[in-house]
Formats: structure tokens, C-alpha cells, sequence
């Protein structure tokens, strides 16, 4: 047999070589296309979703959250109507195999009304407890089965104002590892109805112009008190309290066309108040705020109570709104104190 040449037994080697190369390149080529494959199709479609999950697993990983805002484009909520700017949110948490985990949807949904903040609360999975700022918030006894919203209601700060806001941290406890939100709401106020151009009239050697709202039974009233520089933004507005007039300077005070509301008118208003106090005075459409009044040169009940003349006399009295953070109702007053004044339109 002849012995093969140096030079035959390079090429022979190198031939040998270039066709394992060739081969490792055909098999990295390969495994390319697999992992691509695999990550265009999703790990999802490997992976048996039916297995048993192996709870010996606990990772407590958050495996993603996602939120659903709607509503937020609401500048003001009609509650006469249920129209509320509400807010719903949803996180997902995952644990157990990563490969088929156990998973719960937590939904919230949170708004307010004239008087509270409302929050909605569901689980995929049952719940244990539901905390605030991590203090139990729970009205339920035992546990929430999957599925069932649970309401919740805090009462809203007598003064409140549009755009203040709502803000605590939310944890879901339950089935799982609890599941947490960060609640920051800016309160809505309510949609205000007009009942007419706005009233321009001379006062106090000036010219002014007050826009008109429509209150209880369809009655058109000025949009402040009179003298007020504005619109009431809170209860405790200073700008909005106006100026304060004893009875007979009242009479006269409304510009032509307006008058002092009578204790009946008066009574209609409060009884369509939301809640008998200074909070639904403001939350009304009249958005009342507490003035207080003047007697013997000194301001009394500032920011603390709101006191309205009404046109209807008692005898040597007249009969006067009062609204404080607890009450409200109508009495006899001395003509003689100086009270805020709320114009209300003649032919209403």
C-alpha cells in the first residue's frame, strides 16, 4: 500500500475540517431558528398548562400589573344623574412553578360622591383583608369568596374642595401573596346648572356681574352671596363670604329683578340638600359657605356656621337660615345683626 504524501494527508485533514466546520455552522443555524421560533411563538405554547403546579415553589413575584384609568376626562359629577368620575385599576400577581403558576387579579374601583370617597374592591381569589395606609379596613366576617365586589366608604372632610386629593396605600390580603395599589384621586366637585345669563348690576358704587344657578324646584338664584368677590371654592372660602346686612338694608340690597328668598323658598333648598349641615350647604348647587355674621362690630361664627336672611318677618324678627357642621335649620333673628345675603330671582 503506498504511504500517503505529507502534502495529500494536509488536504485530507483540511477538507476534514472544513466540512465539521460546515456542520457546526448548519447546527448553530439550527438552534437559531429554534430559539427565535420559540420566542415568536411565546413560551406560553411549550408549556402544559394543565400540569400539576408545584407549590413547594413560592416565589411571591409580582409577574406583571397593568391599569385600566377611565373616566378621568369627567371635569364634574351629577350625583342626581349617578354620574361619577370613577377610577378602575387591576394588578396580577403570580406564584408557585414559574413554569404554571398559581395567579389572582385584584380590580379596584374608587370615586367620589358629594359627601364620600366610595372604593370597589374584587379578587380572582378569595380575600382575607383589605387594608388602608396598613390598617384593616375589614366589614366582612371570615373570608370574601372569588368574584364578590366589596364596597367601602370613608366620609369626606366637611371643607373639602375640587381637586383635593385622596391618596393612601391599598393592600389586598387573601389567597396568595397580598396584592398592593397606590391610591392619588383629586376629588371632583358637582356639575353646576345655570338658569340665565349672568346678572350684571351696580354695587357699592361698582359694576358687577354674578352668574345665576338653578336650585331646588327649578328657582334661579345668584351665583354667590351678595358682595362675595367670588364663586365659593370650600365652606371656609374668605372670598366668598360677602358682605353682611341688617334686615332692612337686606330688603333693598338685590338688584332689580331679585329679592330675598322667603322661609318657604328657603326650606325647599335645605330640604334638597344632601345632608343637613354646612357640608350639604356647600355640595349643593347654591355652594353655600359659612360666613357667620356681624353683631355689636364683632364677626361671629366664621368659618364655623352660615347664617342667610329670608324675606318672610315674624314679628319683631325675621326669619333666618342657619346651617353649622352638625344641623341646619330656619329661625327668628334680630333685624338688628347683620346677615349674608343670597339673591334670588323674582319671577322663580
Amino acid at each position: 500500500m503506498k504511504k500517503e504524501t505529507t502534502n495529500h494527508k494536509h488536504q485530507k485533514k483540511t477538507g476534514l475540517d472544513a466540512r465539521s466546520v460546515r456542520g457546526v455552522n448548519i447546527l448553530k443555524g439550527l438552534t437559531l431558528m429554534l430559539v427565535v421560533n420559540l420566542i415568536a411563538i411565546g413560551c406560553d405554547s411549550i408549556v402544559d398548562q394543565n400540569a400539576e403546579v408545584d407549590i413547594s415553589i413560592s416565589t411571591g413575584e409580582v409577574a406583571g400589573a397593568f391599569s385600566m384609568v377611565e373616566g378621568s376626562e369627567l371635569s364634574c359629577i351629577n350625583p342626581d344623574a349617578g354620574v361619577y368620575n370613577k377610577v378602575m385599576d387591576s394588578n396580577t400577581v403570580e406564584w408557585g412553578n414559574p413554569r404554571n403558576p398559581f395567579e389572582k387579579t385584584v380590580e379596584i374601583e374608587y370615586y367620589n360622591t358629594l359627601s364620600e370617597f366610595m372604593l370597589r374592591v374584587k379578587s380572582t381569589k378569595v380575600i382575607a383583608d383589605v387594608l388602608v395606609n396598613g390598617e384593616s379596613i375589614k366589614e366582612f366576617d371570615g373570608k370574601v369568596e372569588a368574584g364578590i365586589w366589596q364596597e367601602f366608604m370613608f366620609e369626606l372632610e366637611e371643607a373639602w374642595k375640587a381637586g383635593d386629593k385622596q391618596s393612601f396605600s391599598l393592600e389586598v390580603a387573601g389567597s396568595g401573596p397580598p396584592i398592593s395599589f397606590d391610591i392619588d384621586y383629586a376629588l371632583v366637585g358637582a356639575c353646576i346648572t345655570v338658569c340665565g345669563d349672568p346678572v350684571t348690576f351696580m354695587y357699592d358704587g361698582s359694576e358687577v356681574t354674578y352668574g345665576t344657578l338653578t336650585g331646588a324646584n327649578g328657582s334661579c338664584w345668584h351665583d354667590r352671596n351678595l358682595g362675595a368677590a367670588q364663586v365659593a371654592t370650600s365652606s371656609t372660602d374668605a372670598q366668598s363670604y360677602g358682605d353682611y346686612f341688617t334686615f332692612d338694608e337686606a330688603v333693598n340690597a338685590c338688584p332689580i329683578g331679585f329679592q330675598l328668598a322667603t322661609e318657604a323658598e328657603w326650606e325647599a333648598e335645605r330640604l334638597s340638600w344632601i345632608s343637613n349641615n354646612a357640608a350639604g350647604a356647600f355640595a349643593s348647587q347654591l355652594k353655600l359657605p359659612m360666613a357667620g355674621y356681624r353683631s355689636s362690630g364683632s364677626q361671629i361664627g366664621v368659618g364655623s356656621a352660615g347664617v342667610l336672611w329670608s324675606g318672610t318677618v315674624s314679628g319683631e324678627y325675621a326669619r333666618t337660615l342657619y346651617f353649622g357642621s352638625s344641623d341646619a335649620y330656619m329661625f327668628s333673628g334680630g333685624q338688628f345683626v347683620r346677615r349674608s345675603v343670597r339673591c334670588l330671582k323674582e319671577d322663580t
